[in-house]
């Protein structure tokens, strides 16, 4: 049996005054998501709890089946997106290159430059110091004005907070130890708050910024880190779910994921390409991901995403086929909300969800959206979501039966026999 996940990124929305007090997905004429939640069974998931936004990385490794207090973190995801070497016992942290003004604390004044060249990028690069009390570091550009930065030294631990609060724009965060009183933490935070205020130095007066001040533009004096992480020995997908795994997509994130989780990942240029890859995929489990509807959402402007949704519905229809005449589950779902109104970069909602395939118990839904998927028959969490698909597979393990040397979800094909 074949799944084929359609992943609309950001899916879910809040009710719009300008849509009628409905969510784009709601407002939107999508007859073909309509149809397919017609045939199956619809529901709720929360990605993780209700109210607590979550990223595409986290949401996706959950929906992947892994639990989250192995979860690695955000800068990992992006290391290994962009194929960069990563060691086990070293700290990364994903960096922009911003401007402050130094006052009696260091006030963000830009967060980064988009579409900043490369050359320059990699010259302001040369203030790091290869190394700084006893740490090496290393910097991997990625693209624009960010990188990721390799910290390898000992005492190290990803358990501090971040400096760069995301939004608003405010100031500098001090880096402190995060849930934890451990001597790492104290290290580890005050290495960090020491690198920021080196690089700030560092920068002022770099022949970039000197170019930039002759121009009128303002400096990039900073450099600002956020999500620590550390590398985990995390089981392949394979290994963790008893299937074969295909993600199909066009974002970096997510061939992050597929690199961390040991996947196949193919990448497509338009979202019909997509469809026609996962059609023709022979993976068990083929993952086809769009970020074009977050994106919409981002703009905060609802129009934008009833947009995107009713492009998407009609490249839908040659997966009505596979599901009324062939062996295969067909999922659509997000993996959070993204609000199209309110400052809100995520949201905490629920996210509609419909499976529809052969022997499943149909419910009445036929429209698939927010509060049609409602009332549906399931509610469930993302970390259920490929214990779900292993059930439809009849692959899911009887609860506490202990098969092979490792604890296990899903029957294996091939267990050890005496």
């Amino acid at each position: 049996m074949k799944t084929i996940v359609v992943l609309l990124d950001g899916l879910g929305d809040r009710v719009c005054d300008e849509l009628g007090g409905k969510t784009p997905l709601e407002y939107g004429n999508t007859p073909q998501l309509d149809r397919l939640a017609s045939l199956g069974e619809t529901g709720m998931m929360t990605p993780y709890r209700l109210g607590v936004p979550v990223g595409t990385d986290f949401a996706h490794y959950l929906l992947m089946g892994y639990p989250p207090e192995e979860y690695p973190g955000r800068s990992v995801v992006m290391g290994k997106s962009h194929e960069i070497p990563m060691k086990e016992h070293c700290l990364y942290l994903v960096t922009s290159w911003a401007t402050v003004r130094k006052n009696e604390h260091y006030e963000i004044q830009s967060r980064w430059i988009k579409e900043l060249d490369r050359d320059v990028s990699l010259s302001l690069a040369s203030a790091i110091p290869k190394t700084l009390d006893g740490y090496q570091l290393h910097w991997h550009y990625t693209s624009d004005s960010h990188g990721v930065l390799e910290i390898e030294g000992e005492n190290l631990t990803a358990s501090v907070s971040d400096p760069d609060g995301i939004y608003p724009l405010g100031y500098v965060l001090k880096s402190e130890p995060y849930d934890t009183d451990s001597p790492e933490a104290e290290i580890t935070s005050g290495f960090i708050n020491r690198l920021m205020k080196t690089m700030h130095e560092n920068l002022e007066h770099h022949t970039v910024n000197q170019e930039r001040r002759s121009k009128g533009l303002e400096p990039l004096n900073f450099l600002l880190p956020k999500w620590p992480s550390m590398v985990k020995d995390l089981p392949s997908f394979k290994e963790e779910n008893g299937m074969s795994g295909h993600i199909i997509g066009s974002s970096e994130m997510i061939r992050g994921i597929a690199n961390l989780l040991g996947l196949r990942y193919t990448h497509y240029t338009t979202f019909e390409e997509g469809i026609k890859m996962a059609l023709e995929s022979s993976s068990e489990y083929v993952h086809l991901h769009t970020k074009e509807t977050d994106q919409a959402a981002h703009t905060k402007d609802p129009f934008n995403k009833v947009k995107v949704l009713e492009e998407i519905d009609p490249l839908l229809a040659p997966l009505l086929n596979l599901v009324e005449k062939d062996n295969t589950l067909v999922i659509v779902t997000g993996d959070h909300t993204t609000p199209s109104i309110g400052p809100m970069i995520h949201s905490g909602e629920e996210v509609p969800i419909l499976f529809a395939g052969k022997n499943l118990r149909k419910d009445a839904v036929t429209t698939f959206g927010e509060r049609s998927c409602a009332g549906g028959s399931l509610r469930m969490k993302g970390e259920d979501f490929m214990q779900m698909i292993l059930n439809y597979h009849n692959r899911a393990l009887f609860h506490n039966f202990r098969v092979g040397g490792r604890k296990s979800k899903y029957l294996p094909e091939t267990p050890s026999k005496l």
